[in-house]
């Protein structure tokens, strides 16, 4: 990977948390006219690492159906059209972000930054965020292998009870903190919050 591609992997994860959430807060209080500006500009910021729009573009795209159910229910329930649309315009430019913050970091890098002395509340983030990824593709197993609700649920979470050393170990990894940060990735992110705070605000 270039140099340029690794400025998203070598912010801080509490930059990136912050990046996300202050975006994700414009995203959902600017008007729809600003929007996409708003995205246009973190897009090109993104495309520092492209294959980030293609994990994107494989998020949307499993989730088309949902979006399709979502206009088709609007049309017939007689609910306003645009508004729905403008709604899911806002959520797939979330599900933008949520692909950076993931894709750009190990779980147990997400909460490297908080402090030892609360070590505890570290590791239930951590494991929450590991546990439910493993326990939505158990149930999709269990449903493969039985169509009686109670047994599914079983299944699931044996299947996922069978996964739980691989959470330990990555829970008690010592590389938490193994990608080596550099303060310009986060000056040139700070650089995309000031022009998007401009767009909202100014523009």
């Amino acid at each position: 990977m270039s140099q340029i591609g690794r400025i998203l992997f070598n912010q801080h994860p509490l930059f990136k948390w912050l990046f996300c959430l202050t975006i994700s807060l414009f995203t959902i209080l600017i008007p729809i006219t600003k929007l996409p500006f708003l995205a246009g500009i973190t897009i090109l910021y993104f495309l520092s690492y492209p294959a980030l729009l293609r994990f994107w573009l494989n998020a949307l795209l499993r989730l088309l159906p949902l979006f399709i159910a979502i206009l088709i229910f609007s049309v017939l329930s007689k609910n306003d059209f645009y508004a729905d649309l403008v709604l899911l315009a806002r959520i797939a430019f979330l599900l933008l972000l949520s692909v950076f913050l993931i894709k750009t970091s190990t779980i147990t890098e997400l909460f490297s930054f908080i402090p030892a002395r609360f070590g505890q509340i570290n590791q239930f983030l951590t494991a929450t965020l590991l546990f439910i990824p493993i326990f939505l593709e158990s149930f999709s197993q269990a449903k493969q292998q039985s169509k009686k609700p109670a047994e599914i649920i079983t299944l699931s979470l044996e299947l996922t009870h069978n996964q739980m050393d691989k959470i330990r170990i990555q829970i008690n990894s010592k590389n938490k903190c193994s990608t080596e940060y550099n303060w310009k990735a986060d000056l040139t992110g700070t650089a995309i919050l000031i022009l998007a705070g401009y767009i909202c605000f100014f523009l």
